[in-house]
């Protein structure tokens, strides 16, 4: 009777360490798949996460580049507009210089035309002078 109890004790031995060891594979087998499932749940949430800040910067980026062309067309029609007004200032400046050389040149020719007149008055009058003496004399 000793010899069945310690032969049953030593069945319920195994089988309790291979039970045992059944669990821990079990275990394990459970405890990598859980691993696996969350790190592949956690790289699907990191790359959504990361598709999520590309086009986060893809926007900033399109809205920057917008930004430096509105600023490049901005500084290009400045320039237009500071051209066109220089362009418009110089024609005006001389079209006032011929205006002024033209009110000068019609001045000087009045002085002039006045000078010569009063020289030719002068010369005018002398020559009468002259020719009542002459026609004194001669008479």
């Amino acid at each position: 009777r000793r010899a069945r109890e310690a032969e049953r004790q030593a069945a319920v031995k195994i089988q309790s360490v291979y039970k045992g060891h059944r669990q821990r594979m079990a275990y394990l087998s459970l405890l990598t798949s859980t691993v696996k499932i969350q790190a592949t749940v956690r790289m699907w949430l990191v790359s959504r996460e990361y598709k999520t800040i590309q086009s986060s910067a893809i926007v900033i980026q399109r809205w920057f580049r917008q930004q430096v062309m509105l600023r490049r067309a901005r500084e290009a029609e400045r320039q237009a507009a500071v051209k066109i007004q220089s362009v418009y200032k110089g024609h005006r400046q001389r079209m006032a210089y011929l205006s002024l050389l033209t009110s000068t040149v019609k001045i000087q020719a009045t002085v002039r035309m006045w000078l010569v007149s009063r020289e030719y008055k002068t010369i005018q009058s002398s020559a009468i002078v002259i020719q009542r003496w002459f026609r004194q004399q001669v008479m």
